[in-house]
């Protein structure tokens, strides 16, 4: 009980750091909202009022409370800009970004399973050299490189920012969003699993089972059992990592989600979108790292 408590607080501490420098990275933020909401020719009792509308006009440590409380209560507010309830539209969002971010996490997942049966096998050494160049470079740029090799070669065009993402052309882009950020996560799974593997044949447990003339088939299930820990441990952070990075992905691809809306926010000076997004992402890191936290412990047992 006193661990959950201890949990509880730890994660309230990180929600009230994050809140903070969400607000102030936001007051930092150069313009002044009022007047980019009303436009550079509307009458400066018009830019007053919008001031006091969006809470402009109270001092700071009272609009840092007063949003601060609102959030507690689940209540973000309306958009500065479409002047509608934020947390709806930021909730689609959410969902849009993990339909993609699990597509990517499935594939990453899938390939670096499969390969670690091929190796075993096979011994087929060209897998180590694929997972190696991938991870050779940063996965940001992995991923940007695929996106534009993937739209200009195999689709044709990359389709305009902020364009609409229906029917086939969202299938389209939504597939190869979710393999260009798949490579990279996907290549390091699976270079951990082979290297779990190299390190669990000599040890003196699969030397007995060799020695006793076990199936090639019994000895990998030992070993794919044990390797699958480090392995789980690593798909917790590549699972958080892909909810959470999707900005670049997004844009590229005109997808919708958490990533597009953040930089939305961030250019029409929404800070309620921006604040919801920001708060959200952080429960869905908060509740993925839980999830594999408990998966892992539950698989380590079995060992």
């Amino acid at each position: 009980m006193l661990r959950l408590v201890k949990k509880l607080a730890y994660i309230f501490l990180v929600f009230i750091i994050v809140y903070t420098i969400v607000f102030v990275l936001f007051v930092l933020l150069p313009g002044d909202p009022a007047r980019i909401l009303a436009g550079t020719d509307a009458p400066q009792e018009v830019v007053d009022e919008i001031r006091r509308e969006i809470m402009f006009d109270r001092p700071l440590y009272e609009r840092y409370l007063k949003n601060l409380i609102n959030i507690l209560k689940m209540d973000f507010g309306k958009s500065f800009i479409t002047r509608m309830p934020v947390l709806p539209e930021v909730l689609d969002s959410g969902v849009e970004t993990l339909k993609y971010s699990f597509t990517a996490l499935f594939i990453s997942a899938f390939y670096s399973l499969l390969t670690s049966v091929i190796y075993f096998f096979k011994k087929a050494g060209i897998i180590n050299r694929i997972n190696s160049l991938f991870l050779s470079f940063p996965r940001l740029i992995v991923s940007i490189s695929l996106s534009i090799i993937f739209l200009y070669v195999i689709v044709g065009e990359a389709i305009p920012f902020g364009t609409g993402f229906t029917g086939s052309i969202y299938t389209e882009n939504f597939l190869i969003a979710s393999i260009s950020l798949a490579v990279h996560p996907a290549c390091s799974l699976s270079m951990i699993l082979i290297q779990e593997q190299e390190r669990l044949r000599v040890s003196p447990f699969v030397r007995t089972l060799n020695s006793f003339g076990f199936p090639s088939f019994v000895v990998f299930l030992h070993i794919f059992r044990v390797s699958l820990v480090p392995w789980l441990s690593q798909l917790s952070n590549v699972a958080a990592s892909l909810v959470t990075g999707s900005i670049i992905i997004e844009s590229i691809f005109s997808l919708p989600g958490l990533g597009r809306l953040l930089l939305r926010s961030v250019f029409n000076h929404d800070f309620p979108v921006l604040q919801a997004v920001v708060i959200l992402s952080l429960v869905l890191f908060v509740m993925i790292d839980a999830f594999f936290k408990i998966f892992y412990k539950f698989i380590s047992e079995l060992r």
